[in-house]
């Protein structure tokens, strides 16, 4: 939207301004790898890359991890849970923020993690937020996810949603729907 405000006169989209829509591109679509990524989507990237901006420092940039996320990352990788069905589950605990001296909220960028796996095709990120509670990212590659972030007062995209749940014993009823979600979805394919 914002760039065919643009196109319309609205403003001018300088190097500055297709920087930042360029990487917006390129993090919502996690790297045109989402089915919502259409002709549409790749010709507006063309424009803005047309623009002579750096396409390779930007992607390369969406992808830095620095010492701490890596160890964050490596954390996701060896914690996470992932059942038979295709569903991947990992708890961040606030007291892993302040171990390894990152801020709530550092950890978005991993979100996509598990996501990488070919056996996963459903992902929920539960992050303890300072005030203790829970957010949870729900990610698919395929399998709708709206339906269970709003039944926990959440919604979103069919395949990235979130919500915030209270407590663990509400992150195990989150996990426990989701299960049922995917095992639903299989057996229909």
């Amino acid at each position: 939207m914002i760039y065919e405000l643009a196109q319309a006169g609205r403003f001018t989209v300088t190097a500055a301004v297709a920087t930042k829509l360029y990487a917006g591109i390129i993090g919502d679509t996690v790297r045109f790898s989402t089915p919502e990524t259409s002709t549409r989507t790749l010709k507006i990237a063309s424009a803005l890359a047309a623009t002579d901006i750096d396409i390779a420092t930007i992607s390369h940039h969406e992808m830095d991890l620095t010492p701490a996320l890596s160890k964050l990352y490596g954390y996701v990788l060896s914690e996470q849970t992932i059942e038979p069905s295709g569903l991947a589950h990992v708890v961040l605990p606030q007291r892993l923020f302040s171990d390894l001296s990152l801020e709530y909220g550092d950890e978005d960028a991993l979100v996509p993690l598990p996501g990488n796996l070919t056996t996963v095709k459903v992902w929920l990120f539960f992050i303890e937020t300072p005030q203790g509670q829970y957010r949870v990212h729900f990610r698919s590659k395929a399998i709708n996810v709206n339906a269970v972030a709003k039944a926990f007062n959440g919604g979103g995209h069919p395949l990235a949603s979130g919500a915030f749940v209270p407590d663990l014993v509400t992150v195990g009823q989150v996990i426990e729907q989701m299960q049922a979600q995917v095992l639903a979805a299989t057996a229909v394919d």
